[in-house]
């Protein structure tokens, strides 16, 4: 089944609407979704335009659709929690929760919260449970969160700073293209399970030594 150039254009820009996308340029097809769009033609990265903001909350909701968390921290009745640390990423958090409410992720809803230092998502952490943080800021307060999660959060920062950090993937942004780069050592002591189509879709960090993303 082949899919017109039009037909294409108006896919696109349904998938992307709820995310605010104002402008974009699509010259590639795909079929039913934004990631089988993104799984079979990589080289579409680069041809769609978008805020950074934007395009950040989309890739995280697609993420989320491809990961498995363990039973003990994510049963099928419970919401998937997205926390989102620091100022930087605040209208990134209210974006993100705009675009997903009443939508759902592998079935489960999904409750956004935002904390504006890290000290509130380790009080939070306390009692409840993020099963993904987004941040732009790493340091002490990164290194508690993961260490209160007990490999059990998908940590998700913007550069290679937060892979060298810990996180399992980083979105950088540049010229308006889009990365995934994961550090598949983190992902591999963590007790997260991610499908193998999505990470084809990354470029795996190979190290500290490794700034040429």
């Amino acid at each position: 089944m082949q899919v017109g150039a039009g037909s294409v254009r108006d896919q696109v820009k349904a998938k992307l609407k709820v995310f605010g996308a104002t402008h974009w340029n699509i010259s590639v097809g795909f079929r039913s979704s934004l990631f089988l769009l993104l799984l079979w033609l990589p080289n579409l990265l680069s041809a769609v335009e978008l805020d950074a903001t934007k395009l950040r909350a989309a890739f995280l909701y697609q993420i989320t659709k491809f990961v498995s968390w363990p039973d003990s921290v994510l049963s099928e009745q419970q919401a998937l929690n997205a926390c989102f640390v620091g100022q930087q990423v605040e209208d990134l958090a209210a974006l993100f929760r705009r675009a997903t409410e009443g939508k759902e992720s592998q079935g489960r809803a999904l409750q956004t919260l935002y904390f504006h230092k890290w000290q509130g998502l380790h009080q939070y952490q306390s009692t409840q449970f993020c099963h993904l943080v987004f941040s732009f800021e790493q340091g002490k307060g990164f290194k508690l969160a993961q260490q209160l999660s007990e490999s059990q959060t998908l940590f998700v920062g913007n550069d290679v700073v937060a892979l060298k950090a810990g996180a399992m993937f980083a979105l950088p942004i540049a010229s308006n293209k889009i990365s995934i780069l994961v550090n598949q050592n983190m992902l591999d002591r963590s007790q997260l399970k991610v499908q193998a189509r999505f990470l084809r879709l990354a470029k795996v960090w190979k190290g500290a030594t490794d700034d040429d993303v």
